[in-house]
């Protein structure tokens, strides 16, 4: 497209919504935690939230019916193992670029379909169709002033001479805006009050990315605009219809995915070695049975299941690649079907192919990044980064194992404080390689040693485990791992870290929700959603 270029549309909307980011920072996802950063630096709102790349993906099928790929888009920034910190996410002069890039090309591919759909053939069938539009794509009834410059497109010199040229600039301009990459929650003050009252569309926006995890229907949006959704009651009776659409999958599978730290695909990434054997689609497949997984526990039951069933479960969906993969009986032959995991040696979504590769090396055992993730995701418990050097290791003496010579490492002083928590959850996982075959011995013929008791945060008592598979059960059964899912879906909710004080009543309650539904993952959305702080927002 080489009319309306990013400059152009950048100068005329720059006083529209106010800062979007910080110019010429670095690009999510390309730098580090910042150092020495803490939950502390994010617990308040910044008003903007800026679409995920799940949440852009979604957004623009909702509103134009095309998958898109986003890999070109920045990655979010990852605080303390989430994505969601909207304060943490920085926009630079690349994404610029990148965002309208990207919004050309749909644009591109949507102009033709939009105009066969609506069969219009001038300029005012097309500005009828974009008033609709704008109002789904930002979220709200714009102002009269915003909806005038967008209008103005259609008659812009350099829109384009036809009527699909200037639909293309329309659309290309309207995903462009930070009206559309970002979710406004700037609400209006509220006296004596560290928060700020917010608004019916906000509400709205935040429920639909809550739970369904793309932009507000038309229905949501006209709640929205009656008022309805300012009271609990009024939102409840929205959340149930929304519960009850197949786009609630798609929201709880993108919290799962965060709670268990799959931010990126990594199948792929492992050494060819490991690979071989395995077919170009495997990392395709790996996602979509995990997908189907989730939806089985979450919504395979009338009024939804429990979050700490997936940890449990002894089923996993499969098609023939994954079966093989896992040596399950019954293969598919066509597609997926549920299957019966060996709960021996393995049991939920931890000893999932996808999870364990997030976690693991691109070659070899990878215990200590599984341990971790067991601590700081399932526990909630803030695990410090490595010393700068750590011994290489080399491949165990005769007649000592891997477990024996990473003990022997890391039985200093120096190291033995982190590393008597991690490392037993993490001998858990020796048997499975990095994208989660079981292997039942090492390279010398012996049994795996998985033997290990979890030192559970604030509990005298350690649990003790044989396996990844008891390690599972014994994390389902925690009320410690109940509380930090609960603590973890607050975060998603908010985008922001829970500030002490302020929030200690919500979380609290929502702890409680969890240990009496014993995480029903639909009852923990309605008490997030009917809490009286679902319509606030904390701005210090």
């Amino acid at each position: 497209m080489s009319r309306l270029r990013p400059w152009m549309i950048a100068s005329l909307f720059a006083g529209s919504l106010g800062c979007i980011g910080e110019i010429g920072s670095p690009l999510p996802g390309d730098e580090p935690e910042p150092p020495g950063s803490t939950a502390g630096d994010f617990t308040t709102s910044p008003g903007l939230r800026r679409l995920t790349r799940v949440e852009y993906k979604n957004t623009i099928k909702s509103l134009l019916a095309i998958d898109v790929d986003t890999d070109t888009l920045g990655k979010e920034l990852l605080i303390k193992g989430h994505s969601q910190i909207s304060g943490a996410q920085k926009t630079g002069y690349d994404d610029v670029d990148r965002y309208y890039e990207l919004g050309a090309e749909i644009a591109a591919a949507a102009a033709p379909a939009v105009l066969s759909e609506t069969g219009c053939s001038d300029s005012p069938c097309l500005e009828t169709f974009a008033d609709g539009f704008l109002t789904l794509a930002f979220r709200r009834e714009p102002s009269v002033s915003v909806k005038a410059e967008y209008m103005a497109l259609f008659a812009a010199p350099d829109a384009g001479e036809t009527l699909d040229e200037q639909l293309e600039t329309f659309l290309a301009a309207v995903l462009s805006s930070p009206h559309f990459l970002y979710r406004k929650e700037i609400g209006v003050p509220i006296a004596d009050s560290t928060f700020r009252e917010l608004d019916g569309y906000e509400v709205a926006a935040r429920m639909s990315y809550l739970v369904w995890q793309t932009t507000p229907d038309q229905e949501l949006l006209a709640a929205a605009k009656n008022g309805s959704l300012d009271l609990p009651n009024g939102r409840a009776e929205q959340l149930e219809r929304m519960l009850e659409s197949d786009l609630a999958r798609q929201g709880a599978r993108a919290f799962v995915f965060d709670w268990l730290g799959l931010f990126d695909n990594h199948m792929q990434d492992k050494a060819p070695l490991v690979l071989e054997g395995t077919s170009a689609e495997l990392p395709a497949n790996a996602t979509q049975s995990l997908e189907l997984t989730i939806d089985d526990v979450l919504f395979g039951a009338p009024g939804g299941g429990q979050l700490a069933e997936l940890l449990r479960t002894d089923g996993l969906y499969a098609n023939a690649e994954i079966a093989d993969l896992l040596l399950l009986d019954g293969a598919p032959t066509d597609g997926f079907e549920r299957l019966t995991v060996d709960t021996k040696h393995r049991r939920g979504v931890l000893t999932h192919p996808l999870v364990i590769a997030a976690h693991s090396k691109e070659g070899g055992a990878s215990p200590f990044p599984l341990g971790k993730f067991i601590y700081e995701n399932m526990l909630c418990e803030t695990i410090p980064p490595p010393p700068p050097s750590i011994p290489k290791v080399e491949e165990p003496t005769e007649g000592q194992t891997l477990r024996e010579e990473l003990e022997a490492i890391t039985s200093a002083d120096g190291c033995s404080g982190c590393h008597s928590r991690i490392s037993p959850p993490g001998f858990a996982f020796l048997p499975f390689d990095p994208i989660g075959r079981y292997l039942p011995t090492d390279k010398a013929g012996r049994p795996w040693d998985t033997k290990g008791e979890l030192i559970v945060p604030d509990q005298a008592e350690t649990a003790p485990f044989d396996g990844v598979s008891e390690l599972s059960v014994v994390l389902a059964d925690s009320q410690v791992v109940t509380h930090c899912a609960a603590k973890r879906l607050f975060r998603w909710s908010y985008g922001r870290f829970e500030q002490d004080g302020a929030d200690d009543e919500a979380v609290a309650a929502l702890q409680a929700v969890a240990d009496s539904s014993e995480t029903a993952a639909f009852e923990l959305i309605r008490a997030v959603v009917s809490d009286p702080k679902f319509s606030r927002v904390l701005v210090k």
